[in-house]
């Protein structure tokens, strides 16, 4: 199992995770993560990046920075 597949495995792992998560906070800090794993995971694995996944991730990844800032400043 090279590093990619691992990253792959974690992105769902810290999705799933993130399920039982209570806290707003943590929740999204917990999907910022299993976004910037998911995005490695498709950039490597492929023949070519799956940049359709890649850049949701990132919209995904912007709006939880977002709310976490909201959330931190608040």
């Amino acid at each position: 199992m090279n590093i990619a597949t691992i990253a792959g495995h974690l992105a769902f792992g810290l999705i799933a995770f993130s399920f039982l998560v209570k806290d707003i906070l943590y929740l999204r800090l917990v999907s910022i993560v299993a976004s910037l794993f998911s995005v490695f995971y498709n950039y490597t694995i492929p023949i070519e990046p799956m940049w359709l996944a890649i850049n949701w991730n990132f919209i995904f990844i912007a709006v939880n920075v977002y709310h976490v800032a909201v959330l931190i400043y608040e």
